[in-house]
């Protein structure tokens, strides 16, 4: 692109195509907005992707990414983020925490185990998949999302919702069917316990509350443990 594209592009689709790389030069692209790579055969992103300061929207969707590089953390206006249905393994960098404008973040469908410990400044969050993915457990760090509404971890390994949800008032759906559930912990100190409702199929769920039900349906619509092995309760 000549030089004249570079200061004046705001929008760049690259979908759908046979991609196998996204070249090094797109950091010179720097009043780009929105950049979709998605479903191509990328096998990695540059480091200069972090150049791009004022993209609000980035998918690199249904690609062969194996990781994310640690210099998405600068792109600080970042709204959306779809790094869904790749192969990124393992943990993602710490730079995840550091887009503090995100606001929906889906990283389904990958081999992805650990999430980093600072994504709870992730405060405009309101939508995070992370389903179909190979985590064992949660950040304590996800109970500082307070403007997270829908959250789907779906199809993990946990057997254990262990985040201090006591800040997620905004919450409206949680997915967490398809795991192996045996205890969902209770908002120490809080007199209601982040339930409305309550939806279980091919699964146990013991639930002892002494909660007036007005204040626990003013702060979750539904609570999703479908298909979840849940054989634990909610210790009072």
């Amino acid at each position: 692109l000549g030089d004249v594209y570079k200061r004046q592009l705001k929008e760049l689709d690259l979908s759908r195509n046979q991609l196998l790389e996204v070249p090094a030069s797109v950091g010179g692209l720097r009043n780009l907005q929105v950049f979709n790579v998605s479903f191509n055969q990328c096998l990695e992103l540059p480091a200069t992707l972090g150049d791009l300061k004022y993209l609000r929207t980035f998918d690199c969707s249904n690609n062969r990414l194996s990781a994310l590089p640690p210099e998405i953390g600068a792109l600080q206006l970042l709204r959306h983020f779809d790094a869904s249905c790749n192969d990124v393994e393992g943990a993602i960098p710490l730079g995840l925490g550091t887009m503090y404008s995100l606001e929906r973040l889906n990283l389904s469908h990958n081999k992805i185990e650990r999430l980093p410990a600072n994504i709870g400044h992730l405060r405009h969050l309101v939508r995070m998949d992370v389903s179909f993915n190979q985590f064992a457990t949660l950040p304590e760090a996800l109970g500082n999302l307070v403007s997270l509404r829908y959250l789907n971890c779906s199809t993990n390994k946990l057997k254990l919702l262990p985040w201090n949800a006591r800040n997620l008032g905004n919450l409206e759906e949680l997915n967490c069917s398809a795991n192996a559930i045996e205890y969902v912990r209770p908002c120490a100190g809080q007199r209601a316990c982040c339930f409305k409702c309550v939806g279980v199929s091919s699964s146990v769920l013991l639930c002892r509350s002494v909660f007036a039900v007005r204040d626990v349906v003013a702060i979750i619509h539904s609570w999703w443990v479908a298909n979840a092995q849940v054989t634990g309760g909610l210790g009072i």
